[in-house]
């Protein structure tokens, strides 16, 4: 089951938690319990970080009300390593996750849209 973004009243307090990264742009994440990307959602103040396979990120997260299950990640910060087997996978999290303006609940878990509903990242809770 998809929730169509314009049906309903969007209850943003389904994000919160921590949940896996499990694909992006539709290309599988294998799973490894120490890389594995993941996203916390605090709906109470309105926070996410995570970490993207190489790097920790943080920051805030936008929900416009006149849209409904809208969000965004206008200023996400990370910590600066290098790595050397997992920075596409870094670029990869961090450029979809910039391309992100709706949710959408699945039976599954979350899916992270773009302004055209196409699926950028699959979440799954942890």
């Amino acid at each position: 089951m998809i929730l169509d973004p314009k049906e309903g009243k969007a209850d943003i307090a389904i994000l919160n938690g921590e949940w896996f990264i499990t694909t992006v742009n539709d290309q599988a994440i294998s799973f490894d319990m120490y890389k594995q990307p993941v996203i916390s959602f605090n709906t109470e103040e309105e926070r996410v970080n995570g970490f993207s396979g190489c790097n920790n990120f943080m920051g805030s997260y936008k929900v416009d009300e006149k849209i409904n299950h809208s969000i965004s990640f206008p200023s996400l910060a990370s910590t600066m390593m290098a790595c050397v087997e997992n920075m596409e996978l870094e670029r990869n999290v961090l450029n979809a996750l910039n391309e992100v303006r709706l949710y959408k609940q699945t039976v599954e878990g979350l899916e992270l849209c773009d302004a055209e509903g196409k699926r950028v990242v699959t979440l799954l809770k942890k």
